[in-house]
């Protein structure tokens, strides 16, 4: 929202007084008399009044009493005059004004604070110190028709005054539609000010500072200078002062602080003359000490920071160390719960590559009393340290039901059962089982919601071992199925989905076909060569595996 689009009513803004408009014109115009413009005062004889008041005070020190305004007119200059009148204008204007949500009283306070502080820059800038003056009084003046048109805006002068100049104008923006500087000069229009007034009204908050007219970049110092004693943060407010005025003006920081240090005590002698009420001003050495504890204060805040960064860090290449010392340990102990290498020639051998440190697949293979062997190969759901608790209790559980002895359907139930009641919610087992006989190479086998298992026999198409109940864990009172069979002269494969699922050269998922492809291709080799070959295979050359890797091959002689 611009500022001509807000509804301005003019008799709801605080106007110059007729008499005042007419000198202030009246000082425009080349056939303009001195004695004209001491006719037109006489008109209101209290502006009149004041204007020769301040024009007797230590404000223009004049050696001799100034009686009439045509006299003031003479030694004062009519453009002088015109200011002067302008800003009695403006005082008044203000004094009678209401406005919810407005200290009025502040404002006036704060204005005079920006016209001072134009009048210390303006030898900096070229411009006449009462120009200046005038303009910086005027500057924000904008402010009293944005509260005006927007009494719902939800802002107040207080919360306004207390942000740089950059920061206020973005909330005004954010909260009225818009901003003081295009509605004060829209003002000044009305007003029919002198064009190079309106202009640099208008332009105080360019963001284009370069080309600027030099009695805007007079008012665009005189805001932040100003704002160094409004700001509730003068340390952050300070140093943006100074890189402004070395920007805008050139100053070095010295000569910016000497314009601040005067500041104090020219706005006394101004709201003193000028009749404008104004509170006790802090000095700038109190300001600099205020500004030096709270960069102090923010140092040290950053240096207890820093050191709790530090200990932070610290405190977690601790755990982390710790962590990794705990996970070595545990993965040494998912180790140790796989099998060891059997005796030569024996029947069963596999093989398992982690994803991660902890794996959750597991196989297993041990000789029972009656000579058969078991042997089961499983699969957890997730990974991590969840998965290999679950893979441990499961292995643990299949090691001590086998030993027991019984048919292999009860021990996958009463394995079921067991996970199902204590297993945390949503984790399930995969499980392939079996008891092979190698005298008679008869195969008991089950399987629990896993991938087949691959029976392969030399001249004979490869037989599927599929899955006949669910995965453990799913529900407590599943009845899994024994499939029996002869192996002799055949081999039993059974693997994860790690392996399956990895990717082959063209980029595919390996799929069983792959895998028969690559146990073709290695079928000359032992079984334990084998089995390594196909994992070299997956994951040679660098390539980590992206799931668990698991492998178990039963080998059955020819009878």
């Amino acid at each position: 929202m611009s500022a001509v689009s807000l509804e301005i009513r003019p008799a709801d803004l605080p106007t110059p007084p007729k008499v005042a408009l007419e000198i202030m014109r009246a000082c425009a115009r080349d056939d303009c008399s001195n004695a004209d413009l001491g006719t037109l005062a006489a008109r209101d004889a209290a502006l009149a009044a004041e204007a020769l008041r301040i024009v007797n005070s230590a404000w223009f020190g004049f050696r001799e009493e100034v009686l009439t305004v045509a006299h003031a007119a003479v030694i004062l200059g009519q453009r002088a005059l015109r200011n002067l009148v302008l800003c009695i204008a403006v005082r008044d204007a203000l004094a009678d004004t209401v406005i919810a949500g407005f200290d009025n009283a502040q404002f006036a306070e704060d204005s005079l604070r920006r016209a001072v502080a134009a009048g210390l820059l303006a030898p900096f800038t070229g411009v006449d110190r009462e120009e200046a003056f005038t303009a910086g009084l005027l500057q924000d003046f904008g402010l009293l028709a944005l509260f005006v048109a927007r009494t719902d805006a939800g802002v107040t002068l207080a919360d306004l005054r207390c942000l740089d100049p950059d920061r206020r104008v973005a909330l005004e923006r954010e909260r009225f539609g818009a901003t003081h500087d295009a509605t004060g000069a829209a003002l000044a229009g009305q007003w029919e000010l002198p064009q190079d007034l309106c202009a640099a009204i208008s332009a105080h908050h360019a963001p284009q500072t370069a080309d600027l007219p030099a009695l805007a970049k007079t008012l665009r110092g005189a805001d932040w200078v100003a704002a160094v004693y409004e700001t509730a943060d003068h340390a952050a407010c300070l140093t943006g002062c100074r890189a402004l005025l070395g920007d805008l003006l050139g100053l070095l920081p010295e000569q910016v602080d000497a314009c601040l240090e005067q500041l104090p005590q020219s706005l006394a002698a101004a709201a003193r003359d000028l009749g404008v009420r104004a509170g006790a001003q802090p000095s700038f050495e109190a300001l600099m000490r205020e500004a030096n504890a709270t960069l102090a204060e923010e140092n040290l805040s950053y240096q207890e920071l820093t050191l709790r960064l530090r200990n932070t860090l610290r405190e977690r290449d601790r755990l982390a160390a710790e962590l990794d010392r705990e996970l070595e340990q545990a993965r040494e102990i998912q180790r140790a719960l796989l099998p060891g290498p059997g005796p030569d020639q024996f029947p069963v051998v596999g093989v398992n590559v982690s994803a991660k440190q902890l794996s959750g697949d597991f196989y297993d293979y041990f000789p029972l009393a009656d000579g058969g062997i078991f042997f089961c190969l499983g699969d957890v759901s997730g990974k991590g340290a969840n998965a290999a608790i679950l893979m441990a209790k499961v292995a643990g559980l299949c090691r001590c039901l086998a030993r027991r002895g019984g048919p292999l359907a009860e021990l996958v139930e009463t394995v079921n059962r067991e996970i199902t009641e204590t297993s945390a919610h949503g984790m399930f087992v995969t499980l392939a089982c079996g008891v092979f006989d190698p005298g008679r190479a008869r195969l008991a086998f089950v399987n629990a919601g896993h991938l087949p298992g691959l029976l392969l026999a030399p001249g004979q198409k490869p037989r599927l071992l599929k899955a006949l109940g669910p995965p453990l864990g799913v529900l407590e009172e599943s009845v899994y199925r024994e499939t029996v069979c002869t192996m002799s002269g055949s081999s039993l494969y059974l693997f994860s989905d790690g392996v399956t699922e990895c990717r082959d050269a063209d980029g595919g998922e390996l799929g069983i076909g792959g895998l028969l492809k690559l146990l073709a291709a290695s079928d000359a080799q032992s079984p334990q060569q084998q089995l390594q070959f196909v994992v070299e295979q997956l994951i040679g050359a660098g390539r980590e595996a992206r799931d668990d890797l698991t492998l178990v091959r039963v080998t059955a002689a020819a009878t």
